[in-house]
């Protein structure tokens, strides 16, 4: 870290912090689906959640697939997202959820970006949501006809509702049914409650893929191998790979940088850039300046080391934690550092944020 006093500018100086860094401080970077029903959480805020949210290649292809889904051009109504704690998957369901639970908020969002999405979403829906994280049930079916108002019946020991059971209660609505990390729930079931779920399940699926019903299902799994994903994938399913839809470093500036003062930046990257330049100790990768241009106020070389250490397992994809990790460097450095470096990671004092990236 350079020493504040030697220093023309500091990050203060040439680098505005996202609204949420300078209205609610640290970030903690999660975000959850049971989150959308309270009113005090920025999940349940459309417009206020796509603020915060990137528009990365992967949303866009699950959006663009939404659009064609719900004009029927293509019959897949089932979307499974797989992929590790910290992937993604959770921030993703609740922007599928926004679309069906606010199309107005969706539609201006996403409308430069995906063509004709904003016509294709429904003017009213039911969205349904559930995480097993939150709160656990005895039977998926409970919140489904729960929300739809609907009386399923009462069934003997491994009995379930059937498929004709579950086009009543839809009728002619367009419903949503969202389930977060089914596969943890699933796997503690045993016995005759499991046969239950696992068949209404399948039940759900088979209903989901019929093309006069506007029922839709997505649904997360940590794993692509688990059983609870083998039982989804056997009806036509939109896969997603969560470990392939996120660029850390672009999530990073998303969430925590409004804007920078480029004239000043350049002015400092070009300087630290000089000093390596002119060191006999330094060797310099060839795109390393023009990454420091483009990942300002961030050194690249210290993201870098940070993914190195902590992403090395592919079971570790917490972009979360790096933002919850840097939006308190930049709360407490940003008057006593122009580029945040090595220097500005003190393993001690960051050693909670430093742990959470590792989770």
């Amino acid at each position: 870290m350079a020493e504040a006093e030697g220093l023309s500018r500091t990050l203060a100086d040439t680098v505005t912090l996202s609204r949420e860094l300078r209205e609610e401080g640290q970030i903690d970077g999660q975000v959850k689906l049971y989150n959308v029903d309270d009113d005090d959480e920025f999940e349940s805020d459309a417009d206020l959640f796509f603020e915060r949210t990137l528009m990365t290649s992967g949303l866009r292809d699950a959006l663009t697939i939404l659009r064609d889904s719900l004009t029927g051009d293509d019959p897949r109504g089932t979307h499974i997202l797989y992929g590790p704690y910290g992937s993604g998957k959770s921030h993703q369901m609740v922007a599928l959820y926004h679309c069906f639970d606010d199309p107005g908020a969706a539609g201006r969002w996403a409308a430069e970006s995906v063509n004709g999405f904003t016509d294709a979403l429904p003017e009213a829906a039911i969205p349904i949501t559930v995480s097993m994280q939150n709160e656990q049930y005895e039977y998926l079916w409970e919140p489904f006809f729960e929300a739809l108002d609907s009386d399923p019946g009462t069934y003997e020991s491994g009995g379930y509702p059937d498929m004709q059971t579950i086009q009543d209660a839809v009728g002619d609505d367009t419903v949503a049914f969202f389930v977060d990390e089914l596969e943890d729930w699933f796997d503690t079931l045993q016995g005759d409650r499991k046969s239950a779920n696992k068949a209404f399940l399948q039940s759900l699926l088979e209903s989901t893929a019929l093309s006069d019903l506007d029922l839709y299902t997505i649904v997360s799994v940590l794993r692509e191998d688990s059983e609870v994903h083998d039982i989804l994938n056997r009806e036509q399913a939109v896969e997603v790979n969560m470990n392939n839809q996120v660029d850390k470093r672009e999530v990073l500036r998303h969430r925590l940088i409004d804007s920078v003062e480029e004239d000043a930046a350049r002015e400092i990257v070009n300087g630290y850039f000089d000093a390596y330049d002119q060191s006999d100790h330094v060797s310099l990768p060839d795109d390393l300046l023009s990454e420091m241009h483009d990942l300002y106020p961030f050194h690249p070389v210290l993201l870098d080391a940070l993914e190195t250490r902590y992403y090395a397992d592919e079971g570790n994809q917490n972009t979360r934690g790096m933002i919850y990790l840097f939006s308190k460097v930049l709360l407490e450095m940003r008057d006593q550092t122009d580029l945040i470096t090595h220097g500005d990671i003190d393993a001690i004092e960051f050693e909670d944020e430093l742990a959470k990236i590792n989770y």
